[in-house]
């Protein structure tokens, strides 16, 4: 007579067993280099938890920016759009038409787009910056639109004890005469 116990066993013993052999399977298949996402439409993805043949890319449109690709799918961020993508650069400049962007990738969560307000350390690196932001950044806040000039001052300004001066040495590109301290859709540092 077998006792539960060790039907239970050897049943427990059966369903990892078959779950493991496609498991070694998946890792030992994993591509090491672009040249090995042979298939049309795959794309080589390299994240620290390995590399992946994706197909989870969107062919990017003359004229999109980061705000509108992002705006498309609403299941991602800008910032993480750029972590996946690092070539389309932190003020997004580098998105090119006709040129595919992964826009998924798996274990990916989506936590949601950041809000008018919203502040985050140097080490978060968010996305997108404008070209003027310096280097010494410690902390960044997201602007999103519909706020007008007055708002955005005492959101940035008097929220972060800084000056105008202050805020435009460290956000180079703004005050070039658009009337605005901050594009809307971008993070601004607001402490150096």
């Amino acid at each position: 007579m077998v006792s539960s116990t060790t039907v239970v066993a050897l049943a427990t013993f059966a369903i990892f067993s078959a779950l493991a052999s496609p498991i070694l399977e998946t890792r030992q298949d994993r591509p090491t280099k672009p040249e090995d996402c042979k298939e049309p439409d795959r794309y080589f993805f390299d994240q620290t938890a390995g590399q992946y043949c994706i197909n989870l890319a969107k062919d990017v449109q003359y004229g999109e920016t980061c705000p509108d690709v992002v705006g498309h799918f609403n299941n991602f961020t800008a910032t993480q759009l750029y972590k996946w993508n690092p070539y389309i650069k932190r003020n997004c400049t580098g998105l090119l038409g006709r040129v595919p962007v992964v826009i998924n990738a798996p274990g990916y969560i989506y936590e949601g787009q950041p809000q008018t307000g919203d502040k985050k350390d140097a080490s978060y690196v968010p996305a997108p910056i404008d070209n003027g932001v310096i280097a010494s950044c410690k902390t960044f806040q997201y602007m999103g639109w519909g706020l007008d000039e007055a708002a955005q001052a005492d959101l940035l300004l008097t929220k972060n004890g800084i000056s105008r001066e202050q805020f435009l040495s460290w956000n180079r590109g703004f005050g070039n005469g658009n009337g605005a301290l901050a594009l809307g859709t971008y993070w601004s540092c607001v402490a150096a």
